[in-house]
């Protein structure tokens, strides 16, 4: 479960990374510096997630068909 946990918020941080402004909800947006978003803040970001919520977010992101964008988080 720990290694499983440990790909899970790698592969988020990663992804979130890649892409802020676009992965990030424009709430959670709003408390960071979108011009300069930086290594900290996405960790930070991660860091805030719940165990529920990060897995949901990594299935969304990594597993085919898993929800849609009419889903709530």
């Amino acid at each position: 479960m720990e290694r499983r946990g440990q790909r899970i918020v790698e592969a988020l941080f990663n992804e979130l990374l890649c892409a802020p402004s676009e992965l990030i909800p424009a709430d959670a947006l709003r408390s960071l510096d979108q011009r300069d978003i930086t290594l900290r803040q996405v960790c930070d970001y991660v860091a805030g997630m719940t165990d529920n919520y990060a897995e949901k977010i990594y299935n969304r992101l990594f597993t085919p068909g898993f929800g849609s964008s009419r889903d709530e988080l």
